[in-house]
């Protein structure tokens, strides 16, 4: 029998923290001792060895018999005899190892696996490691990549898992924000013999290598030439050569409890100032399914309190922590800060159809979006998932958005916002009457707000959307944006079923009387028409707030919010999926 077998390699941390609500934060060094009694509870047990060390390895090795309910019995029981052998046991049987090695002069510990031993050992391995070793084996533009795992950030896309026809490379697959889990890609022969030190005759044809948390060269192996393999890995980790970036984000895992219960009081240390008087939050609020929550008719905030429900209701979506203060402020007076935490962790929010029928719903803390730094490092809290954003991230990011602010500017000048004007709807309305321009700011037929300004030229119609700051908050008008651009590609099929709803919900609509007189010497027919002959375009309109009022968006990198930037990116990508322009203008000041 061969003595080979294909490994998943893993690398131990050197560390494991662990945090119980209130006990202090506990760090222990992970050596043999600390493995072995954690993988005994797990009820695997120590095997005895014909030696306990091979080359500069001291090695420990576990095994884990265990019986299980075989599920798909009882559905046989109904079709074979009570006697088949088939069902003399409905028991199944899982026999798993662990095996790890130690370097005898660095202490570092790694571990192979077989059955289901990989789940004992998760919560203590380097989720990076093997993306770190083919960081290390590829370029960016090497054609090498035959399968891909990702994750998104954000988006409607939680993942995707891709296979390639032909072989891609890392700048081809790109797409910015997704985080990747596992890459498959062809090692090239030169690197298995040069790097991990295989002949000519064992290199096998494909060289495939898979890289995720582990890292596996398609190739059985013996135990000699797997150590030689994990001295090879730790040679390149060591190694000075600068690797490729593959993740420019990482989530922020359970095992990493004490960060995580850090960026969670920091989070509502942040929420509960949100509530003092005169504090201005850059908490966002939004539901994942942000097209369903931002086009619903009512919003629901619900909290418990005393054995009862309080309630508010809203008629627009739910944006910031600022909108919530109301609700809040009967609930926090003569509480502390902890009391008013468990009523927080218990709010739900619900939108709500024109037919009352439930459309999204989730505890308040789930909705919020917002970005964190500390000590130089900036953390994003997304969709209840906290993200790490590396500095390559950021450099890529400002890169990204600087070069789209230069090429896409918006060719028709805006009005200034001149020092009497204290709010972006006085702004909006400072367009009346300017030429080949109306103003819709909060005509919203279907829940949709198509634009604030209109504005068009004899080939295009620019909906133009401003927002003060460039801030977490643009997430909120990027998301209205693709919305809008959305159902606007919808009804230019349609022959301009919306455009004639805004143009009607203006002139019937008795709150809108500033808006009606712009309208009189165009024809509902006119106004149509104006859409139906042109191609649409989309204008983000940004009004810098910093005090110094100097900051040009082209300068990417004097704008602290990622959020914002990324937020940008993201409609920049899915503008260009739905075939529609997008262009941007700085409003200057008066």
């Amino acid at each position: 029998m061969s003595a080979k077998i294909q490994f998943a390699i893993y690398q131990i941390q050197a560390n494991f923290t662990s945090a119980v609500p209130n006990r202090p934060t506990v760090v222990e060094n992970i050596n043999f001792e600390f493995l072995e009694s954690k993988i005994r509870a797990k009820g695997f047990k120590k095997q005895a060895l014909i030696v306990d060390s091979f080359g500069n390895f001291d090695l420990l090795l576990f095994y884990r018999k265990s019986s299980s309910e075989v599920s798909w019995k009882e559905f046989i029981t109904t079709i074979a005899k009570e006697d088949s052998k088939i069902l003399k046991s409905r028991l199944g049987q899982n026999e798993s190892f662990v095996l790890f090695l130690k370097v005898q002069s660095t202490a570092q510990i790694f571990a192979v696996t077989g059955g289901f031993g990989h789940t004992a050992i998760q919560d203590f391995t380097n989720q990076e490691f093997g993306l770190e070793i083919i960081s290390r084996l590829v370029r960016s533009d090497e054609r090498v990549l035959r399968a891909a795992k990702e994750k998104s950030i954000v988006g409607s896309i939680l993942g995707s898992v891709k296979f390639f026809r032909n072989e891609y490379n890392l700048f081809e697959n790109e797409n910015f924000g997704n985080i990747y889990q596992e890459l498959q890609a062809n090692l090239s022969k030169q690197i298995l013999i040069d790097t991990f030190g295989f002949t000519a005759a064992e290199v096998p044809k494909s060289g495939l290598c898979i890289a995720k948390s582990s890292f596996m060269i398609k190739k059985s192996l013996d135990l000699p030439t797997l150590t030689r393999i994990i001295d090879r890995c730790i040679q390149l980790l060591s190694s000075s050569n600068a690797p490729i970036v593959i993740n420019s984000v990482s989530k922020i895992d359970k095992r990493q409890r004490s960060l995580l219960t850090a960026l969670e009081a920091r989070l509502f240390d942040a929420v509960w100032k949100t509530l003092l008087p005169n504090f201005n939050s850059d908490i966002e609020i939004c539901h994942k399914e942000f097209d369903r929550y931002l086009t619903a008719n009512e919003f629901y905030l619900s909290t418990k309190v005393g054995g009862q429900t309080k309630q508010s209701t809203f008629q627009e979506p739910l944006q910031n922590m600022s909108m919530t203060i109301g609700h809040f402020t009967s609930l926090r007076a003569g509480l502390t800060k902890n009391q008013f935490e468990r009523f927080f962790d218990q709010t739900i929010v619900e939108s709500i159809d024109e037919n009352g029928s439930v459309l999204t719903t989730g505890k308040l803390r789930d909705h919020l979006f917002t970005e964190i730094t500390d000590n130089s490092h900036s953390y994003f809290f997304i969709d209840r998932e906290w993200f790490e954003i590396k500095d390559t991230f950021v450099e890529r990011l400002n890169a990204h958005c600087k070069s789209f602010v230069k090429d896409h500017q918006y060719g028709r000048q805006l009005e200034r916002w001149g020092a009497t004007i204290s709010s972006e709807g006085k702004y909006n309305l400072s367009h009346l009457g300017k030429d080949k321009t109306l103003v819709f700011d909060t005509v919203t037929p279907e829940n949709i707000e198509a634009c604030d300004i209109l504005q068009w030229d004899a080939e295009k119609i620019y909906f133009v959307h401003v927002k003060e700051g460039f801030k977490n908050t643009t997430r909120d008008l990027t998301n209205q944006i693709l919305i809008a651009a959305k159902r606007l590609r919808e009804d230019k099929l349609a022959g301009g079923v919306y455009f004639r709803k805004l143009y009607q919900t203006v002139s019937t609509s008795s709150g809108l009387t500033a808006l009606k007189p712009q309208l009189s010497a165009l024809s509902e027919d006119d106004f149509v028409q104006l859409f139906n002959e042109r191609r649409l375009a989309f204008v983000l309109a940004i009004l810098d707030t910093s005090a110094s009022g100097v900051r040009r968006l082209v300068d990417m990198e004097q704008f602290d919010s990622n959020i914002a930037k990324f937020s940008l990116h993201s409609l920049i990508q899915e503008m260009r999926g739905l075939d529609i322009e997008l262009q941007i203008q700085q409003i200057l000041r008066s």
